[in-house]
C-alpha cells in the first residue's frame, strides 16, 4: 500500500512539475517575442504563454520524461543536473524543430543565434522550476 501511495505522489509531482516548468519556459519565450515585436510585454502575455506551453510541452515531453525517469531512478537531486538537463532538452527540441520544419538550415544569422540562446535560457528556467517543484525530492521516499 505504501508503494502505491509513493507512485501516485511521484506521478502527481512529476506531472505538476513538468506542467509548471513548461509554463515558465513558454512565459520566457512569450516575453522575448513580445519585447521583440512591441518593445514591452502586454497584458495578453499570460494567454500567449498558455498557447506556447502547448508547443513546449509537445516538443519536450519525450526528453523530459527520460530526464525525470533517470532522476527518480538514480535519486538525482542536484540543482545543476536539472539546469543542464533543461538546457539540453531545450536544445534537443530546437534541433528537432530546425531539422524537420525549417526550409533552410544553412543560413545562421545573429537572430537565429539569439533565438537559440533564448530557448536554452527558457529550458534552464524550466529545469530550475522543475527542481523547485519536484526535483529536489527525487527518489527520496524509497
Amino acid at each position: 500500500m505504501q508503494t502505491i501511495g509513493y507512485i501516485i505522489t511521484l506521478l502527481f509531482r512529476a506531472t505538476f512539475g513538468f506542467t509548471l516548468s513548461c509554463y515558465v519556459s513558454s512565459l520566457i519565450v512569450a516575453i522575448a517575442i513580445q519585447i521583440h515585436k512591441e518593445g514591452m510585454p502586454t497584458a495578453e502575455l499570460p494567454a500567449f504563454a498558455m498557447i506556447y506551453m502547448l508547443f513546449v510541452g509537445f516538443f519536450s515531453i519525450i526528453p523530459s520524461a527520460l530526464v525525470i525517469l533517470a532522476s527518480e531512478v538514480c535519486s538525482y537531486r542536484n540543482l545543476s543536473f536539472y539546469l543542464v538537463s533543461g538546457g539540453v532538452v531545450a536544445f534537443l527540441s530546437l534541433s528537432f524543430l530546425v531539422t524537420n520544419f525549417s526550409s533552410s538550415t544553412t543560413n545562421i544569422t545573429l537572430g537565429s543565434l539569439i533565438a537559440t540562446l533564448i530557448l536554452i535560457v527558457a529550458g534552464v528556467a524550466g529545469g530550475f522550476t522543475y527542481w523547485l517543484v519536484s526535483g529536489q525530492f527525487a527518489g527520496r521516499a524509497r
